[in-house]
């Protein structure tokens, strides 16, 4: 099964980039090396031989920071970050095409080297995705980030990624967002 190799390859990335420091971050990795390799959301399908249809995680299924923590098991716990990170890829493939994976695996694999837990990840893809040295005029892809991340649990929205209005009050000292950044009606 590619898949788990490829799963497991992702714990060995982690590793290799500092040792794992977040477990739940670790398997979402993990996940996340899989999906991008085989473009499929089911970790382990058909892991089970009388169950075709079983599947060890699915991360196209949506999670949310704090309640679907499972209790601190970091197997489900992953699935917060993963399933996050699978959304992104969604929409940056309907962004960008099908130069949409690659784009959003190369955010994603970069963020890495200076991401040590799954809380900090949203940070750390910004960082990465910037284009200027100024994260307060957004990046490119800010106001995606900012949509997923928030719908997951994982930070604040920005009103300036058309939040609604009562999230939107007392927030018009922000910066507006550079011209470079994805138009919010493209989400």
């Amino acid at each position: 099964m590619a898949d788990i190799i490829y799963h497991e390859w992702g714990h060995a990335l982690d590793d290799a980039l500092g040792g794992i420091q977040d477990g739940a971050f670790s398997e979402a990795i993990g996940d996340m090396n899989s999906y991008f390799l085989t473009k499929d959301s089911r970790i382990g399908p058909s892991f089970l031989k009388d169950k075709p249809e079983f599947a060890i995680r699915d991360i196209s299924q949506f999670k949310k920071y704090p309640q679907d923590r499972g209790d601190g098991e970091e197997h489900a716990e992953s699935q917060i970050i993963s399933s996050t990170w699978y959304d992104v890829a969604q929409i940056f493939e309907r962004v960008h095409g099908a130069e949409g994976n690659a784009k959003v695996a190369s955010v994603f694999y970069k963020h890495l080297v200076s991401t040590d837990t799954y809380m900090d990840s949203y940070m750390g893809a910004l960082v990465v995705d910037d284009d200027d040295g100024n994260l307060n005029n957004c990046t490119p892809h800010y106001c995606i980030f900012n949509r997923v991340f928030t719908k997951h649990g994982l930070t604040q929205p920005d009103p300036r990624c058309g939040s609604s209005a009562e999230e939107t009050q007392g927030a018009g000292d922000l910066p507006a967002c550079s011209e470079t950044t994805i138009p919010v009606s493209s989400l």
